[in-house]
């Protein structure tokens, strides 16, 4: 599935995976906006 994302989406996917291992707030709110952003491009 990831492999047919372009590479710089693919960066950012897995930038937001290891945002979500911390697991805190903050990140989780950081990688919703990171998500929201890539729904809207």
């Amino acid at each position: 599935m990831f492999e047919a994302l372009p590479a710089k989406v693919q960066e950012a996917i897995k930038g937001a995976f290891d945002i979500l291992e911390r697991s805190d707030d903050e990140a989780r709110a950081i990688n919703d906006a990171l998500l929201a952003e890539m729904l809207v491009d």
